[in-house]
């Protein structure tokens, strides 16, 4: 793996850029993959073509966590502005869902469409999905709160209904200290019908990253 070289702002952001475009295209992809009815020669060439573009793209590499794609100073107001790779909220993630999250007074609001790429049950989501989902919600709370991040060290789900494809989700969290730690709710909400809520014991990320010796 090659070690990161020095650029200037200018650089970082046209790299950025490209990377949030890349990410883009490659869901768009998923998506595409996932629907598709042409012909199977059409569908084999697609592959060949989609496996030498990761042979491209991989003939250089980085092992910074977050592939050197964080912007500096990081916003705390922004919850995916520490974490560009991220799986559900992440700009430059090649596989994530389409969600939205934001702070205003004190909790975590959002929204979500989750498409075909991420069925379950025939019609709606996986629920391994809304629970990927649901831990993000938790884990950006204590943000809302103006604390530090937190990693989630146990959650409760308990799903009421299921959750469709291709339907605008409402999301809600919030959190209050617990002792040394932090307890969190949440909420996922087709219209006005709760689908999903649970709860969230999250444990500040100095402390855990203190016990490792980090």
């Amino acid at each position: 793996m090659d070690a990161p070289t020095q650029e200037t702002p200018e650089e970082f952001e046209a790299r950025r850029r490209a990377a949030e475009d890349l990410a883009a295209a490659v869901r768009a992809l998923a998506d595409a993959a996932v629907g598709t009815a042409v012909d199977p020669a059409v569908v084999r060439g697609t592959a060949d073509a989609v496996r030498a573009l990761a042979a491209r793209l991989g003939a250089r590499t980085t092992d910074d966590p977050y592939a050197d794609l964080v912007r500096r100073p990081v916003d705390p107001a922004v919850p995916q502005d520490p974490m560009p790779i991220n799986p559900i909220i992440g700009d430059c993630s090649p596989n994530r869902p389409d969600v939205t999250l934001g702070y205003r007074d004190g909790e975590v609001h959002g929204r979500a469409c989750l498409t075909r790429r991420f069925t379950g049950p025939p019609g709606f989501a996986h629920g391994g999905i809304t629970a990927m989902l649901a831990d993000q919600i938790v884990a950006v709370t204590p943000g809302a709160a103006g604390r530090r991040g937190a990693i989630t060290k146990s959650l409760a789900v308990r799903y009421r209904r299921p959750v469709p494809i291709g339907r605008e989700l409402t999301l809600w969290g919030v959190c209050t200290p617990d002792g040394d730690d932090m307890t969190a709710r949440f909420t996922i909400s087709v219209a006005d019908d709760l689908a999903i809520e649970g709860t969230a014991v999250l444990v500040p990320f100095d402390r855990m990253r203190t016990r490792r010796g980090a």
